[in-house]
């Protein structure tokens, strides 16, 4: 009875012996392609030049400049409010009227380097330094500009 016993129990062991070697196999194989898929991910990975933690530099960068405009945005609010003269805001005169004709007021469309000759300028000008700058005669001639008397158009 134990030699029956013991023979069934090596056909059931042979079986699984069987089975576990099909399983054996295909999961080696699977593990293969897995690598494979692994290193042409990489290799992909390579070509795009990408570096561990970019996207982080690049939403820390991203957030300091944000700062530093709103910096300059205060200091340029700051520096309006002190001189009011140079700021100009104005809504369109009509449906099809272009923004790009108007340019803005001369002091903030030229530079100066040097602060003795932006001085001597400033002396020179004066009020004319607040002048709106805009490409056309027919530009200056729109209605709203003489309504909120811009008249320096």
């Amino acid at each position: 009875m134990t030699l029956n016993h013991n023979r069934e129990q090596l056909k059931r062991k042979k079986i699984e012996l069987k089975n576990t070697g099909d399983e054996y196999k295909k999961y080696t194989k699977d593990l293969e392609n897995k690598e494979k898929e692994v290193k042409n991910l990489e290799n992909e990975l390579k070509k795009l030049n990408y570096k561990d933690g970019y996207v982080e530099e690049l939403k820390e960068q991203r957030c300091k400049l944000r700062n530093e405009i709103l910096t300059l945005e205060e200091e340029i609010d700051h520096f309006e409010s002190k001189y009011p003269q140079i700021r100009f805001e104005y809504q369109k005169p009509d449906s099809n009227f272009n923004h790009n004709s108007v340019k803005g007021v001369v002091c903030k469309l030229i530079t100066v380097k040097d602060k003795n000759a932006a001085y001597a300028l400033d002396i020179a000008a004066g009020g004319k330094l607040y002048n709106i700058v805009v490409d056309t005669e027919m530009t200056s001639k729109k209605k709203y500009f003489n309504m909120v008397n811009y008249k320096n158009v």
